[in-house]
């Protein structure tokens, strides 16, 4: 039994169905709770590599695009 604040975690089994291309069943695989405390997980995160624009480069393509649009509509 896991607890977890109040409850209580009974069950925690989990039933993978693997299927073909054309909807056969291939491979069942079923875990429990037992089973999967043994299963050691990968603890690598992923670093985000977007970065936001300064605030000069935010202000310089605002500033730009207003001038086109003026420009478009004399």
């Amino acid at each position: 039994m896991l607890k977890l604040g109040r409850n209580v975690l009974l069950n925690n089994n989990v039933l993978v169905l693997k299927f073909t291309d054309h909807g056969v069943l291939e491979e069942k695989l079923f875990y429990d709770k037992t089973k999967m405390n043994e299963y050691k997980f990968a603890e690598v995160t992923t670093k985000n590599e977007v970065k936001r624009g300064s605030f000069l480069q935010s202000f310089l393509t605002s500033l730009r695009n207003k001038m086109y649009s003026n420009a478009r509509k004399k």
